[in-house]
This record gives structure tokens, sequence and C-alpha cells, in this order.
């Protein structure tokens, strides 16, 4: 009886690592196809995710390479050892060293947030079978029922946030 009812709670566990439908709709609404906010900041310094880059957003090379779409674009500010207090609140201890290492030649020029990813939408339909589909076997070890990209797009444990 105790090892049927261990066994049982092992199966229910990996039951669990699919999401509902119901989750799984939230996918391409209010989190993006992949699984991250659509949403952007409340300050706007993250934009809203609106679908990424349109398909003629660049030219293309002869090499196969797109050009890049925000070469044009100028720094919003640019930090520097005689500013950083001011943005200290945004900068790791790292970043902090190498200003007052380097207070004369190091510099982080701050550019626009961008959220231009897009993929083609046979990834995004594997991405949603993957959520309510794919799961963890053999301890977090594999995957089973996995398709492409990513097998968690929302993820319920830190396994899962691994695999992807």
């Amino acid at each position: 009886m105790q090892s049927t009812s261990l066994g049982l709670s092992l199966l229910a566990g990996s039951a669990l690592a699919a999401v509902t439908p119901e989750q799984a709709a939230q996918l391409g609404k209010t989190l993006t196809p992949l699984g991250a906010e659509q949403a952007g900041n409340a300050d706007g310094s993250i934009p809203a995710w609106t679908g990424g880059l349109p398909s003629n957003s660049g030219q293309q090379s002869p090499e196969g390479f797109l050009d890049d779409p925000f070469a044009n674009e100028q720094p919003l500010f640019t930090i520097t050892a005689q500013n950083a207090e001011q943005y200290q609140d945004k900068l790791s201890p790292g970043q902090l060293a190498m200003l007052k290492r380097y207070p004369d030649s190091y510099r982080m020029p701050v550019y626009p947030s961008h959220r231009s990813v897009a993929l083609p939408d046979f990834v995004y339909a594997a991405v949603r079978s993957n959520a309510q589909n794919t799961q963890l076997v053999a301890g977090g070890n594999g995957l089973t029922n996995f398709q492409t990209a990513y097998p968690f797009p929302i993820p319920q444990n830190g396994q899962e946030v691994v695999w992807n």
C-alpha cells in the first residue's frame, strides 16, 4: 500500500510538469509565444513585445546576413566614473569596480532597449505544444514529448528553467 502511494505520488509529480491548456493559451496573448511577459515595464525602459522585427527590417548581404536595424541609434546617455553614483542602483559591483579602476577610459554607453526577436510560426506552434506536453523524466535528467526550441515556455520549477 505504501509503495503504491509512493508510486502514484511520483507519477502525479511528473504529470504536473506540463501546463494546463488555459495556461498555454496565454502564449501569444499576455505572454510572448516563447513565454516572456509581453508588457513592458512601468517606466518604459523595457518596451512591450509587439511581434519582433518585420521580415523586411534590414537589407540582406550576399552572405545571407541582415544589416543592423539599429545602426543609426545614438546612446541615451553614457555612464562614466564621474556620473556612476547617479546610476549606482543599476550597476553591478564589477561594473562599479571597472569604473573606479579605469576612470579615464572605461565607459558604458546605454542604448534604448529593443524586444526585436521573432521566430517562424512553426517554432511558436512547437513551443505551445511543448508547454502542454513536454515533461521531465528520470528525475529531471531527460525530456519526453519535446519538439524543438524551448521545452518549458512557462516553467514550473528550477529544473524546467535549466532545460530552457
